[in-house]
């Protein structure tokens, strides 16, 4: 989105240069990607106080130059300077858009600083010459201070700032980083004595789906060209004029946020506008003259034969303002936002209009960009404003919040005192009522403490937060996984490589197992001969890593998985190292060996018997020209038995059972329940599965707790996948279960299903 300065300071009054308006915008949450035009920062006035000839150089000049309190020498090769002018000097550490300006020396004579062009620094394309001043401009100041020249600043404004989509929403911004006030137009309008109803007539058939929505009438128009101060703000923030009436419509979305539309009077049909959704096969065309067809429950603005619009995106060529239209409706509205993101990605369709009421607009600004424009049309094209409005609008609720003090500095890390925290949300356009807070309308974005953190954290600004280490935790040296770790350290570092292979053996290899082949698990269905049966020992794969690379020399590796037999599932720790000496390998395998029993004995498991891991009993064989030799062992299990705890990843406390994988497709819901912070989702989720075969999956996805929901209450929010595996189950059927599930929450857990 594009912003003009100038148009912000129409709202605030504030004294910054770009530089710094990007840096407060950036710190605060509002990107800003790029700056176009404008008079660059650093750059200050100065008078020529004498210029003499380059020692070592016949085209450049030593230019002595004064803003008023300190001299500068200046190297230049400008062939238009004259002692006693006023020109711009950019200071040491200035960023032009040619680059940094640094000290430096031009042919043995140092430079201070650089004396600029019109195109130097932003005010105009000559570039041939140092810009000249008139002589009365005065010394000193950043040259920012004293042009009124505009910048446009392209800004990439996040999701949930919809608030932002507008001059007025960054001038908020502005506002609180910089602890001025907002300054808004006063809007006063002419109106003549005809009423609007006694033209018109309004018809909202859905007030969930259009919560506000306002009508205004203006006669006698003349749809001409814009003025020029018009067609120049629209065209600096990238739109192209169209006319008068069209121009406001979007000038005053840019400066409110409000989008607003407006209809020829005479091509709307029975004198009735009708809000409702489209009915099946309507078509419209739109202004961008494609025609859409229509249907799927899309919003529409219509009379009573045709839509005139669709809702809330794009206005339709058939009520389209045109120079010959002197009577027009003017539009001012709050759409679901979620109804009008579904119509735009149904029809693939995005304006400036449809990305604000996506992002939600203020319901209490419809009223004032609704008078705003009409005053602005009756002052450009002269109409005639009929008397009243045409509303249908539900009262915005207001919401507070109330203002965690403690919470907020320990979890930002930061020492601010209540009344600082509530001078910076006054800043903010929240409203102080006690210790609790009244959240703007225009500020959807807000509905917990942690987002009031967010914006304390932003405006005193996150880099002045101090870092702080974290402490160092004691790790939990009683998990599987601890232990696992540990063990891959530790033979690393002894020099060894660590494999992960497959978990089959073929039928060769299960011949020479050395478990009994009635104990090995057989696969019904082997995708390949060598995976017919489940590996009862790491050695087989290791061996193979071996023969695959006898080139090398020595090889060391170590595998830490698990095997498996009829009898269950266990994790064994193999060693295997290869080598052309004996001895090498005899050493190696001592060697990680000892490391081994050195960091179970002393750090980890002091009880474990010193003599459990021995070195004598090393199997050996030849694989090609090298000694293997190899050792493999049940250590976890065995150190199990020790600490009485349980080490297998695999191993789940909770029974596991069968079912067998449907083809027909799952019917996903989500529910939330509140309930009391004593129950656990787990409880939850274990009843909810006792309800019905045909619940195939539940998960936990949202946990969240709030005064709002009452005291010693928590929500526990769920995924919800239900099938059947006999046929495709339909909507009513699921409906049924999710009845069931949510009465027996209520039951078993006192739970109520949040809305």
């Amino acid at each position: 989105m594009k912003i003009l300065k100038s148009w912000l300071k129409e709202f605030v009054d504030f004294d910054l240069s770009d530089n710094k308006l990007e840096s407060e915008l950036a710190r605060t949450g509002t990107e800003v990607e790029s700056i176009i035009g404008g008079i660059l920062g650093g750059i200050v006035v100065v008078k020529i106080v004498a210029i003499k000839s380059h020692p070592n150089a016949d085209r450049l000049q030593v230019v002595s130059v004064s803003d008023g309190k300190k001299e500068y020498q200046i190297v230049c090769g400008a062939k238009n300077i004259r002692v006693g002018q006023i020109v711009p000097m950019a200071k040491i550490g200035t960023i032009l858009k040619t680059g940094k300006i640094d000290q430096v020396s031009i042919r043995g004579v140092k430079s201070y600083g650089m004396l600029c062009s019109e195109a130097e620094i932003g005010i105009g394309t000559d570039s041939q010459g140092i810009k000249i001043f008139p002589k009365d401009t005065i010394l000193g100041p950043e040259l920012s201070q004293i042009l009124e020249e505009d910048s446009v600043f392209e800004l990439e404004i996040t999701p949930n700032r919809g608030d932002c989509l507008s001059h007025l929403g960054i001038a908020r911004e502005v506002a609180a980083f910089t602890g001025k006030k907002i300054k808004r137009q006063p809007v006063e309008i002419k109106m003549i004595s005809d009423r609007v109803i006694s033209q018109i007539s309004l018809e909202v058939r859905d007030p969930k789906l259009v919560p506000n929505y306002q009508l205004r009438l203006i006669d006698r128009v003349k749809v001409d060209q814009s003025p020029e101060w018009l067609k120049n703000k629209l065209e600096k923030v990238g739109l192209k004029p169209i006319n008068n009436i069209v121009d406001v419509t979007n000038y005053v979305m840019l400066d409110l946020g409000q989008p607003l539309h407006a209809f020829d009077f005479k091509k709307i049909s029975g004198q009735k506008i009708i809000v409702r959704e489209a009915l099946k096969g309507e078509k419209i065309q739109a202004l961008n003259d494609t025609t859409y067809q229509l249907g799927n429950n899309e919003l529409v603005i219509a009379d009573d034969k045709k839509p005139l619009a669709i809702a809330g995106i794009i206005g339709g060529k058939n009520s389209e303002i045109d120079f010959k239209s002197n009577k027009i409706i003017l539009e001012a509205a709050v759409f679901d936002r979620r109804s009008i993101r579904r119509t735009s990605k149904i029809h693939n369709i995005t304006t400036d209009a449809s990305y604000r009421f996506e992002r939600d607009v203020d319901p209490n600004g419809v009223e004032y960009a609704l008078n705003k424009a009409a005053m602005l049309i009756s002052e450009i094209a002269g109409g005639q404003i009929y008397s009243g409005i045409i509303k249908s609008d539900i009262t915005a609720k207001t919401s507070t919040i109330k203002i965690e003090n403690k919470k907020i500095n320990r979890l930002l890390g930061i020492d601010l005192s209540e009344d600082e925290m509530k001078q910076t949300f006054r800043l903010l356009g929240f409203v102080v009522d006690g210790n609790c807070l009244t959240i703007p309308s225009w500020r959807h974005d807000i509905n917990c403490w942690q987002d009031l953190a967010e914006e304390i954290g932003r405006i005193y600004g996150y880099d002045k937060i101090k870092f702080l280490a974290i402490k160092n935790k004691k790790s939990d040296r009683k998990s599987s996984y601890f232990l696992k770790e540990v063990l891959k350290d530790c033979l690393s570092e002894s020099g060894f490589s660590e494999t992960i292979s497959y978990s089959f053996l073929s039928e060769f290899e299960a011949k020479n197992s050395i478990t009994k082949r009635s104990k090995l698990l057989e696969v019904k269905n082997p995708v390949q001969p060598e995976n017919r049966f489940l590996r009862d020992s790491l050695l087989p794969s290791l061996f193979y890593v071996v023969a695959k690379n006898s080139l090398f020399n020595p090889i060391s590796i170590f595998e830490l998985n698990s095997v498996y037999t009829v009898d269950g599932e266990k994790k064994l720790l193999a060693i295997v190292v290869a080598a052309k000496d004996r001895k090498i390998v005899e050493s190696k395998i001592d060697r990680a060996i000892t490391n081994l029993r050195q960091i179970l004995t002393e750090k980890i498991y002091p009880k474990i018997e010193k003599n459990y891991l021995k070195t004598a009993d090393i199997n050996r064989y030849k694989i090609k020209k090298s000694v293997v030799g190899f050792v493999e062992i049940d250590l976890l299990s065995a150190i199990e038995k020790i600490k009485k705890i349980d080490l297998s990843l695999a191993k789940d406390k909770k029974s596991v059972h069968y079912r067998p994988i449907s083809k027909y497709p799952p019917i996903a819901r989500d529910l939330a329940f509140v309930v009391d912070k004593k129950h656990k989702p787990e409880s939850l989720i274990d009843l909810i599965y006792d309800l019905s075969d045909k619940i195939n999956r539940v998960e936990l996805f949202d946990k969240f707790s709030s005064d709002k929901l009452g005291e010693g209450k928590i929500s526990y929010a769920f995924h919800l996948y239900l099938q059947n595996t006999k046929k495709t189950m339909v909507d009513s059927e699921a409906d049924e279960i999710i009845d069931k599930i949510i009465n027996a929450i209520r039951v078993n857990f006192s739970g109520v299903l949040r809305s």
